[in-house]
């Protein structure tokens, strides 16, 4: 089998002691994909308790005439001051944070948008951990960037919501006014 992260060597990421344990690719399973061309908003609804965490893959670019637009999440409709976030950023020559308590949505990550390169996309993945255990608030974690002809942004984050029921329901949200564009690609995964 393949690792999922490789060096430009080919070297397995866990070699590094990156991952305690590898990824089995069977164990990703495909829940639904939406491509969100002309729209700002939408939601991944029904989403079943039958696996034990999910992974959303992202592939973004929106319309806004900024050179950026991050995007946040709710959860099962959830608009109240119960989520929680911790972020790191790096562009190749510096690094800050960013922290907010009490927000009414989850941070998520940037989508590229029409002021930069054309054809540039950003890249997101986001870990939502024992989404469907009622005996805990909801945490997931953020990897994600773009690079720009050699600028750009990574970011690390993590997210907590302060409530205890199961993820039924993810809506994605544009952080600024903007419709995501063709080749934006939000694809959900159940993970046993």
């Amino acid at each position: 089998m393949s690792p999922l992260i490789t060096t430009k060597a080919s070297a397995s990421a866990q070699g590094y002691g990156l991952f305690s344990a590898s990824a089995v690719a069977s164990n990703f399973y495909s829940i639904a994909t939406v491509t969100p061309s002309g729209t700002g908003s939408f939601s991944f609804s029904s989403i079943p308790s039958t696996w034990t965490h999910l992974q959303l893959r992202v592939i973004s670019r929106d319309t806004r005439s900024a050179a950026t637009n991050g995007y946040i999440f709710q959860f099962n409709g959830d608009g109240s001051a119960s989520y929680t976030y911790h972020d790191i950023y790096g562009n190749g020559s510096s690094i800050s944070v960013d922290y907010g308590a009490n927000q009414t949505f989850g941070n998520a990550g940037y989508s590229v948008s029409a002021s930069t390169f054309s054809q540039v996309f950003a890249v997101g993945i986001y870990d939502f951990v024992d989404y469907s255990n009622t005996n805990k608030y909801k945490v997931y974690k953020q990897l994600g960037g773009f690079d720009l002809n050699g600028s750009g942004t990574l970011v690390f984050g993590s997210v907590l919501w302060m409530n205890t029921n199961a993820i039924n329901q993810i809506t994605i949200l544009p952080g600024a006014s903007a419709n995501f564009v063709s080749g934006t690609s939000f694809a959900l995964y159940g993970v046993k």
